[in-house]
């Protein structure tokens, strides 16, 4: 067992341009820990390759489908080698003020 908390508990009140995902095959979990402050993220690049395990299965699906639901766009992705995609959101709280 391994002491977690949410994204959005760590990193609240705060303007993100570009976050990160690369989690092993975990990046669904990463997501659902990120609801709360999705607004205030600009971009988000992930890596969707084949890492969720013993099966080594993509997690492309399930990423899109999570962030495509939640008005973010796909911007550019690779699905060859390293699957990456890069998300932007469409409401971005920030956007009027900040580029």
């Amino acid at each position: 067992r391994i002491q977690c908390s949410r994204a959005d508990s760590l990193f609240t009140g705060r303007a993100i341009k570009l976050f990160k995902l690369e989690a092993e095959g975990a990046e669904p979990e990463v997501l659902h820990g990120l609801e709360g402050i999705l607004p205030s993220i600009k971009y988000i690049t992930a890596d969707v390759g084949p890492e969720r395990g013993k099966l080594e299965e993509s997690t492309y699906n399930e990423c899109v489908e999570f962030l495509l639901a939640r008005n973010f766009k796909i911007l550019a992705q690779r699905i060859t080698g390293r699957n990456v995609v890069l998300f932007k959101n469409q409401n971005w709280l920030y956007e009027s003020s900040q580029t």
